[in-house]
């Protein structure tokens, strides 16, 4: 099983640019895509500036992000709230607050983290993919490999 929990900036970069990102995330494999759901009140508030950069109606971009949302499990900060602790101490000492959610739920998981922001990197233990990883990952699956 490969579980990835999906930060909002892949999310971000997914509905900004024609990339493999959007592609990886709406894309037929046996990845298993996560997201805490602070990553909807995240993101939501930069719909207007995404369609103003891409040039696409607001309607258009919201029925992206609703698509890509609909790939990925959201899940309750119920289900991760036992692991928020040793999360914002972890954030903290990597001076990455405001991740606390994707680290909790990460290591509930026992996942890895696909992710553009650098913040993410100075994590002690943390298990990070870029985008590469994921679209090999995603092969294999695609495959029967792992």
């Amino acid at each position: 099983m490969n579980r990835v929990v999906v930060d909002a900036s892949v999310v971000l970069a997914s509905l900004i640019s024609d990339g493999p990102t959007g592609g990886l995330l709406l894309g037929h494999h046996d990845l298993e895509y996560y997201a805490p759901d602070v990553v909807v009140a995240e993101l939501d508030p930069h719909m207007a500036r995404v369609a103003e950069r891409t040039a696409k109606p607001r309607e258009i971009v919201a029925a992206l992000f609703a698509d890509i949302l609909a790939h990925l499990e959201v899940v309750p900060v119920t289900a991760y709230a036992a692991f928020l602790p040793h999360a914002r101490t972890r954030a903290k000492a990597a001076h990455a607050e405001g991740d606390e959610s994707y680290l909790a739920l990460a290591e509930a998981l026992s996942a890895s983290v696909w992710t553009y922001d650098k913040d993410f990197r100075r994590v002690a233990g943390l298990k990070l993919l870029s985008t590469r990883e994921v679209r090999a990952l995603a092969e294999a699956t695609r495959r029967g490999g792992t």
